[in-house]
């Protein structure tokens, strides 16, 4: 295994998660990502062990990033969650993700933005 922090990226759109992947291997990441909920679980659960943040859209199929933000917490309470969207955060998953230390980002941002955002939750 290398020593590049490893992070996960969900989001629905295949453009913006391409580039979020290409964005975050060019500065050092090794990036696992997935299109929606349940692959990201899946993928979470088997590397939950070396993944130290995660970037994630809120409006991901089947049901939202909440029962998703759900799993992982239970698995892992320390990993560092950047959330995405182009709309405000629900009241309930902004106190959330202030619970947790984490970052809201609204799109669109920038690559620069978005590696910032993930520095952030991993300091």
């Amino acid at each position: 295994m290398s020593d590049a922090p490893t992070v996960l990226v969900v989001d629905d759109e295949p453009q913006l998660l391409r580039l979020l992947i290409r964005v975050f291997e060019k500065r050092g990441f090794r990036v696992l990502s997935a299109p929606d909920a349940e692959s990201a679980a899946q993928l979470f659960e088997q590397h939950h062990v070396e993944l130290v943040a995660a970037l994630l859209d809120v409006v991901i199929p089947p049901a939202g990033v909440e029962p998703l933000l759900s799993r992982m917490l239970a698995l892992r309470d320390d990993v560092g969650i950047v959330l995405t969207s182009g709309d405000a955060l629900p009241s309930l998953l902004q106190e959330r993700l202030g619970a947790l230390g984490g970052v809201f980002l609204r799109k669109p941002f920038s690559p620069g933005a978005a590696h910032a955002a993930l520095l952030e939750v991993m300091a």
